[in-house]
């Protein structure tokens, strides 16, 4: 049985706002499933996992980056991180390679790359290689997925800090233990 409010339900409701594309709703719910995964059982992350992998596979990069490193997190403390691991490690391919994509594109048709860790350069950029898209020989779309990539990083999950408010708090991940069945807490940095 699945208890009411409990990690299961919380995976729903996250799977619910990707499903909607609403950012606000997802937010919300990948908190949630973070506050749900330290009470719950090795069995219940394991299943939670595995309602996420099909999620994980498709997600835009960059949303699906607070979800990988949750989902990463996560399996430190599953019964098999094989739900996960080969999702996580080929999104993680995925990711890089567009992104090396991206900087080939970008550097040799519109000149000095952004710096992927500025988030203000993210609309400026997304602008620019949209408007050269068709130029390019590729969608508005394709053009979109390959800045995406840029900006969203490598997607990985040696990082545990999923709360935004952790994040800019210059929190970073500090160690947890297989014995406690409990995910990663954060510190300040």
């Amino acid at each position: 049985m699945v208890p009411v409010n409990g990690l299961g339900e919380k995976c729903d409701e996250l799977i619910e706002a990707v499903n909607k594309r609403d950012s606000r709703l997802f937010s919300q719910a990948l908190e949630h499933v973070a506050e749900a995964a330290k009470r719950a059982s090795p069995g219940e992350v394991q299943d939670a996992l595995g309602r996420l992998s099909p999620v994980l596979a498709e997600i835009p990069y960059g949303v699906g980056a607070d979800l990988a490193r949750l989902a990463g997190a996560m399996a430190d403390f599953a019964t098999d991180v094989g739900v996960v691991l080969p999702v996580l490690a080929q999104r993680a391919v995925d990711a890089m390679e567009q992104a090396a994509r991206f900087a080939a594109v970008y550097g040799s048709a519109l000149g000095d790359l952004p710096e992927a860790g500025d988030p203000s350069q993210f609309q400026p950029t997304i602008a620019r290689l949209t408007g050269a898209a068709a130029r390019l020989g590729m969608s508005e779309r394709e053009a979109y997925q390959l800045a995406e990539a840029w900006f969203a990083g490598v997607i990985g999950s040696s990082q545990c800090c999923t709360s935004r408010s952790a994040r800019k708090s210059g929190q970073r991940c500090q160690g947890g233990s297989a014995s406690s069945r409990r995910p990663k807490q954060c510190a300040s940095t």
